[in-house]
């Protein structure tokens, strides 16, 4: 099995492999044995982790639960892999594997699994499960009588396609036979009590169900013979954030400008927080005190209330401002609203738009717009209930640990809509740049997300394409080659494509940006500032003005990054189908086999929101 092993498929340098080799060929099996587990035993202690298959069960003994996630942002992937270290420690065995890896056909041979899908887009499930989707859907699909499953569902209900990927995927398991062990759990934003109810419910469905059984000439093999490290859990999560303090707060849109934009500093010192570049960070905040006021006071409700959350007893100014979602409304919020404040003329309304008017009427709004054009009374408890719970917000981040140590670095635009004629802003983004000052704490934790890290192979080429503060990631890419660069290391030839409206006031990062295109650590730029010429000039046409260019770096093997709006980043999609069209001369279905080809080989990597 060593022998297998190269410096270009492990970890290791020539020496420490001709070391490891002539070590444990050395070894006998009880020795190897040994030394496996004195491995384990010291990664334990340190908290280190390493991915490994589930345990091995003897032939026959024991049924197998399959777990399959579907992840864009990695949350569901890290529900499953919670759930698979949950159950092999009592003693089931699971095989976790991503939607991506896993071959479509197999799913004939399942006999008991369960998926965790997320949904993006219009309803559409992430890229890693696209093939999945497609088989399912296709006349290949074979029939699935034998499947015992479950389905948990990711999504966001401020979007009309709540949850539509894990629907689709329940709906069309159960048109090809499959039968559910039970109900399929629907995920808000706020998915951490519905997600550990499910896994504890899939646990003890599993310990009844799956345990191995002694059956006629088989021996049962206890968890004793076989290594299993349990991943290890991040010290700091959704539950349980870390108080940065802020170090530096500056405004880096310039005056004149249409966009707010800041940069933000946070120090992580001595937190071992860590992150890599293309990772997310969570953050936690507050509602706007005066918007909590303002809502309060067009219902009538004393600030000093108290009211019941599952959380505590609390005054309603206080559950309003911590634990309740006032800036981003979903259809059930419109509909209980008028429901609780007997609003009929409200509910006729909206119920008579199509669905796309609605969605466009709850992502123009906030609650206070909804008040305030219909003004009602409620109780203080009746208006708790019907709202969701307050959400943390997630932010790419812009820097590099190997360049800035112990902080983190954010680019925030404030975010502001003004449906009735009164300016509303974002909760998190109008908490990190108007309502803190530097010394300030803010509740961060980290979102790792694997899909948009730096290639493995430092040698593929980059191609980067950003609008507005999608800038951010890239900015953390070129702090970590930079980095390389002064350790001595190659480094891969790399392509910024940027927009924003206007250049004087609105290139950020500006310097930054010039400088590494003038030392040669950035090989390319090529910029659409949309407001600054009669035709407005977005970033997908510069990839339609470059399709020749950019055929040819995608040729070579380079890796494409999107990250910014999610109506940008499919523009920039069909501009690079279309440019791969022209190039290659092929038609639109070859294109889009083309497309495909380049997201199952991970050189497509999208940041959306």
């Amino acid at each position: 099995m060593l022998n297998a092993l190269h410096t270009n498929n492990s970890p290791f340098s020539e020496l420490q492999l001709d070391l490891l080799k002539q070590g444990f060929n050395a070894l006998d099996a009880t020795q190897a044995q040994w030394l496996s587990g004195y491995l384990a035993g010291l990664l334990a202690a340190s908290g280190e982790a390493l991915p490994v298959a589930a345990p091995a069960s003897a032939p026959g003994t024991q049924a197998e639960l399959t777990i399959l996630f579907g992840s864009e942002t990695g949350n569901g992937e890290a529900i499953a892999t919670a759930l698979s270290a949950q159950l092999q420690s009592e003693g089931i065995a699971t095989k976790l594997e991503s939607m991506e890896s896993f071959r479509p056909a197999g799913l004939k041979k399942l006999k008991h699994a369960v998926f965790v899908i997320s949904t993006h887009g219009e309803g559409d499930p992430p890229d890693e499960a696209l093939d999945i989707f497609e088989f399912l859907n296709s006349e290949r699909a074979p029939k699935l009588n034998d499947l015992s499953y479950r389905v948990l569902a990711l999504g966001d209900r401020s979007y009309s396609f709540f949850c539509a990927a894990g629907v689709k995927l329940d709906e069309r398991l159960q048109e090809l036979g499959a039968k559910a062990f039970a109900e399929r759990i629907d995920c808000d934003v706020d998915y951490d009590k519905d997600a550990s109810r499910w896994s504890q419910e899939v646990s003890t469905w599993a310990k009844q169900e799956l345990k191995a059984k002694d059956l006629p000439g088989s021996t049962q093999h206890g968890a004793g013979n076989h290594l299993s490290i349990v991943p290890k859990q991040p010290r700091w999560t959704r539950q349980q954030p870390y108080e940065a303090e802020v170090l530096r707060l500056q405004k880096i849109t310039g005056s004149g400008s249409d966009k707010d934009v800041y940069h933000l500093e946070l120090s992580l010192e001595d937190s071992g927080l860590e992150y890599l570049p293309g990772d997310a960070l969570g953050v936690w905040a507050p509602n706007d005190p005066e918007l909590v006021s303002d809502i309060l006071e067009r219902l009538s409700i004393d600030v000093s209330e108290r009211v019941n959350l599952e959380e505590g007893e609390f005054s309603v100014f206080d559950a309003l401002q911590d634990h309740r979602e006032i800036t981003k409304l979903t259809a059930g919020t419109v509909v209980a609203l008028a429901d609780a404040g007997e609003l009929p003329a409200l509910k006729t309304f909206f119920e008579s738009l199509a669905t796309d008017e609605q969605r466009e009427f709850i992502e123009q709004r906030q609650f206070a717009d909804l008040v305030s054009e219909f003004p009602t009374r409620l109780s203080a408890q009746e208006l708790i209930d019907l709202l969701r719970p307050l959400g943390s917000r997630s932010y790419s981040i812009a820097s590099s640990t190997s360049l800035v140590d112990e902080e983190v670095h954010l680019t925030v635009a404030t975010h502001f809509s003004d449906a009735i004629g009164v300016q509303r802003t974002g909760v998190a983004s109008q908490f990190l740049n108007h309502r803190i000052a530097e010394g300030a704490l803010v509740k961060v934790f980290p979102e790792p997300n694997s899909r948009f890290h730096l290639p493995a192979n430092p040698d593929t080429p980059i191609i980067m394409i950003g609008a507005g503060t999608g800038v951010a990631p890239f900015r953390a890419f070129m702090q970590e080659l930079e980095t390389r660069q002064s350790n001595g290391e190659s480094n891969p030839d790399s392509w910024l494509i940027f927009g924003n409206p206007h250049l004087r006031s609105d290139f950020l990062y500006q310097k930054e940006w010039l400088q590494w295109r003038e030392s040669g650590l950035l090989n390319r730029i090529d910029v659409a500032f949309s407001r600054d010429q009669a035709d407005k000039v977005y970033v997908q046409h510069i990839v339609e003005q470059q399709a020749a260019d950019i055929a040819e770096w995608i040729t070579r093997g380079a890796s494409v990054y999107i990250c910014g709006a999610l109506s940008m980043g499919q523009s920039v999609q069909d501009a690079l189908q279309a440019a791969i069209a022209q190039q290659q001369g092929l038609n639109e279905e070859a294109a889009v086999a083309a497309m495909a080809d380049l997201r199952r080989s991970k050189r497509i990597h999208k940041d959306l929101y």
